[in-house]
């Protein structure tokens, strides 16, 4: 007989709001599964290292964790990277990394998850999306663009699976606190480059704004209530400041949005 203790599955669990999140659920008692790029080990913490990018070894994963405990019953897809430079000098491998990893990542992990959720007609999928998804940030368009996939992507799976008794929805964090700032790639631009003064203004102000902005505890925290409540919301922005901006945005005109964020910025 498999243990009654609840199992969940956390992606980018090796740092950052994933390994906060790990620790949360692993102080609640939960069976806790991680997975991430890099090798690395956290006590109460069955951590395994692979490439969300790869389909079959993702689905190959979750089946084993399947056979092993006999259920997932959360999923809280939460991997995650950032790039930031002018559309224009863009390199076209680092568009398609960052949309493999962001955006197609949490697709395989929602892919292969839900034959076994659909067959118990329970589990409980939380994909990790940002304000960003929101508010299409200059400089870094391909990051907005992922986050914004994913929730259509999330809106779109939950309409499918509701009838089989399968909950998806997304979390967007403000500004946070963590090492994916410095792990940002950014752009080499050249002094005379015609973007170059304004991009490093905005990406600037932007990488101000994450080190003064929320603890990776903090997020984990309200993600850990999010995923395990009995009632949630479809989308779940955290940090009040960020609940009561995105409020004020969805109010504006697009044009007038858009003036909002180049006086933030600009």
């Amino acid at each position: 007989m498999k243990d009654d203790k609840k199992v969940v599955l956390i992606t980018g669990a090796s740092s950052g709001i994933g390994l906060s999140t790990a620790k949360k659920f692993i102080e609640q008692g939960y069976i806790v599964y991680g997975i991430g790029r890099k090798i690395f080990e956290l006590d109460g913490l069955n951590y395994i290292k692979l490439d969300l990018r790869d389909y079959e070894v993702v689905n190959n994963t979750i089946k084993e964790i399947v056979a092993k405990e006999g259920k997932i019953d959360i999923v809280i897809s939460n991997a995650g990277l950032g790039i930031s430079g002018p559309v224009e000098m863009a390199e076209v491998n680092e568009i398609k990394k960052i949309m493999d990893v962001n955006f197609l990542g949490s697709v395989n992990i929602v892919k292969a998850v839900l034959p076994y959720m659909r067959e118990r007609q329970k589990g409980r999928i939380v994909c990790t999306s940002s304000v960003g998804s929101f508010v299409a940030l200059p400089f870094q368009a391909f990051y907005s663009a992922s986050k914004a996939a994913l929730d259509t992507f999330v809106d779109a799976t939950r309409s499918e699976v509701k009838a089989f008794g399968v909950e998806i929805f997304s979390v967007h964090p403000g500004d946070v606190s963590t090492g994916f700032t410095g792990a940002r790639t950014k752009q080499p631009l050249d002094t005379d480059n015609p973007y170059a003064t304004t991009c490093e203004k905005c990406v600037g102000q932007m990488e101000k704004d994450e080190q003064g902005g929320m603890s990776a505890d903090y997020v984990a925290d309200k993600i850990y209530k999010i995923a395990t409540k009995k009632h949630y919301k479809l989308r779940n922005v955290i940090g009040p400041k960020y609940k009561l901006f995105t409020f004020l945005l969805n109010l504006m005109p697009r044009k007038m949005k858009e003036w909002a964020v180049r006086k933030m910025y600009f």
